[in-house]
């Protein structure tokens, strides 16, 4: 989007106050295919490294709310004829670690799960590296108010 992560607070701060009519809106990391039907990065590092058999190893207690490309477009399109002003969260009800993402994307591709590993962050250790463990979202208003469903990953 452009902003610097550090500046976020104070740019969201000035945008709602200076702009009376706004939509600030907050999603967690995006999947799936662009449209020239190629995977996201993260889903094609996977895709090569499970295709060459090789184990990967991701976090189990690091959570995010993973949104598919198509619904956060979808979501968007939505938002803009929409009299709703203020912050939205867009994504799924259910948290996913990196570990659970990776693990049912696998699934879903018909790549082997088996090769995913999970490992634990401690939370000492991501206070010292500034990790926040849960920075998933509460999307409930977001689900109420729009006609389009979010998928989980499992699906």
């Amino acid at each position: 989007m452009g902003f610097r992560q550090d500046l976020l607070p104070i740019q969201t701060k000035f945008m709602r106050e200076l702009h009376i009519n706004h939509i600030i809106v907050r999603f967690g990391p995006v999947y799936g295919k662009n449209s020239n039907g190629l995977w996201d990065k993260r889903t094609s590092a996977m895709m090569q490294q499970l295709g060459e058999g090789k184990e990967m190893v991701r976090t189990s207690n690091l959570y995010k709310s993973f949104i598919h490309v198509e619904d956060l477009a979808a979501a968007l399109h939505e938002l803009v004829d929409s009299e709703y002003t203020g912050t939205i969260h867009l994504g799924p009800s259910e948290k996913e670690s990196y570990y659970s993402f990776h693990w049912k994307m696998a699934g879903m591709l018909g790549l082997n799960q088996e090769l995913i590993k999970d490992n634990q962050l401690a939370p000492d250790e991501a206070r010292k590296l500034g990790i926040p463990l849960d920075t998933s979202l509460d999307t409930t208003i977001a689900r109420r108010m729009l006609t389009r469903s979010f998928r989980q990953t499992s699906r």
